[in-house]
C-alpha cells in the first residue's frame, strides 16, 4: 500500500482577500474555478488520502459566501466565481463528500460537471476533453492520464502558479 504524506498545511495561496479575487475578470475566475475542480476530480483517482484531505479542507465552513484566508484555494475560487449565480452548491458539496467517503459515481459526476459548465458558460472544447478524462479517468490508458496531468500542470502553473492544490501533484 503506497502512503501519500502533505508536507506542508492546505490553505488558500492564490487569494488572500476579497480584494485579491476581485482583480481577476469573472469569465476567467469560472475558468480557473472549472480547472481546478477538474483537477482534483483526477486526482481523487491517483492521490486519494491527499484529495480527501482537500476535501475536508474545502468544507471546512458552511457556506461559500466569501474568500477567506484560511480556506483553500477552491473554497475560494467557488465564493468569487460563483458569486450572484445559480450554482449547484449541494451537488458541488455531496461531491467533496464523495471524494472524502471514496465513492465513485461518474454518472452524478458528469451531470454536476456539465451543469457547472453551463452556469460558469464554459466554452473550450480543450477543457471539455480534460473534463472527459478527468471523469472517466480510470477507462483512459497510462499514455493518455500522462498527457492529462502534464496538460493540467502547465495550466495551473501557467495561470494559477500559486494555487494551494500543486502542492498534492502527482509524480509524472
Amino acid at each position: 500500500m503506497k502512503l501519500d504524506l502533505i508536507t506542508e498545511l492546505v490553505e488558500s495561496r492564490m487569494f488572500r482577500s476579497e480584494r485579491s479575487i476581485s482583480t481577476i475578470p469573472p469569465r476567467q475566475l469560472a475558468e480557473y474555478f472549472y480547472v481546478a475542480l477538474l483537477y482534483l476530480n483526477a486526482l481523487r483517482y491517483e492521490k486519494s488520502n491527499g484529495a480527501k484531505s482537500y476535501a475536508q479542507s474545502t468544507l471546512r465552513y458552511n457556506e461559500f459566501d466569501s474568500v477567506k484566508s484560511s480556506a483553500t484555494d477552491l473554497y475560494n475560487l467557488a465564493a468569487g466565481a460563483l458569486k450572484n449565480q445559480q450554482f449547484p452548491e449541494l451537488g458541488f458539496k455531496r461531491w467533496l463528500h464523495d471524494i472524502i467517503a471514496e465513492r465513485e459515481d461518474t454518472r452524478q459526476d458528469y451531470t454536476l460537471f456539465t451543469k457547472f459548465e453551463d452556469v460558469l458558460k464554459i466554452d473550450s472544447s480543450g477543457i471539455r476533453g480534460l473534463r472527459r478524462i478527468s471523469i472517466y479517468y480510470n477507462e483512459y490508458s497510462a499514455a493518455a492520464k500522462k498527457n492529462f496531468w502534464v496538460t493540467m500542470n502547465r495550466y495551473l502553473s501557467t495561470h494559477m502558479r500559486t494555487i494551494d492544490l500543486l502542492a498534492l501533484k502527482p509524480n509524472f
